[in-house]
């Protein structure tokens, strides 16, 4: 079973490439990504920030521990998706459940749940 992306998009940028902010340094991007020739999809979403973003969050705590994130020199949104594209299209597995877990490698699932604080 190999994985599709299905849809791909983020409230962060406008039509075409321009960021909603264009002081912005980081994106969230949403995802529908489902099996090749099935009828289903679920959900998956990753931060893309770039390495400015990044030196910014150590200059604030020091440290940042990242999970489901994408570096970037520039948000350049159509490199971003093809990217993304390609992570994807590389995935496969027996089962859906394995498709997913290794899914879950690079993107946060709409199952993932923040730590109880």
């Amino acid at each position: 079973m190999r994985a599709r992306l299905i849809s791909a998009y983020s409230w962060d940028v406008m039509d075409g490439d321009a960021l909603a902010d264009p002081g912005s340094e980081a994106i969230l991007v949403e995802m529908e990504i489902g099996p090749v020739g099935e009828d289903f999809s679920a959900r998956f979403s990753v931060t893309v920030g770039t390495t400015d973003w990044l030196q910014s969050c150590l200059k604030d705590t020091g440290h940042y521990v990242p999970r489901h994130l994408i570096l970037t020199d520039r948000l350049h949104y159509a490199s971003i998706l093809n990217l993304i594209e390609k992570i994807v299209c590389s995935v496969d597995g027996k089962t859906w459940s394995d498709v997913s877990a290794e899914l879950d490698k690079y993107f946060a699932s709409e199952y993932d749940h923040p730590p109880a604080q």
